[in-house]
């Protein structure tokens, strides 16, 4: 998935089947699981997931961008939430 900015000398394609992927937990981010999908020189692309009530501390070094696919987070007084509307559809199987 690219969000938003793509680099035009950036053209590699990527797709994967979530569902054949696992979660690993992150033993140094209690309560973060995580599932990684794609990683080069400039970028990380991973989905997490977070445990209810946990305290994530995100330490990102040249900017994040997220994609809320469910739940809730709060980050400086900010209140985040998932829109169905934003919500990917499953593939048909």
């Amino acid at each position: 998935m690219k969000l938003w900015q793509i680099d035009p000398a950036d053209r590699t394609h990527v797709r994967l089947d979530t569902g054949a992927l696992s979660f690993q937990a992150t033993p140094d981010r209690p309560g973060v699981d995580t599932m990684k999908l794609y990683q080069d020189d400039n970028e990380s692309v991973c989905i997490e997931r977070w445990k209810p009530n946990a305290n994530i501390d995100l330490t990102v070094s040249g900017g994040a961008e997220f994609l809320l696919l469910n739940g809730e987070f709060a980050e400086s007084g900010e209140q985040f939430e998932a829109h169905p509307g934003h919500a990917c559809p499953r593939a048909r199987r």
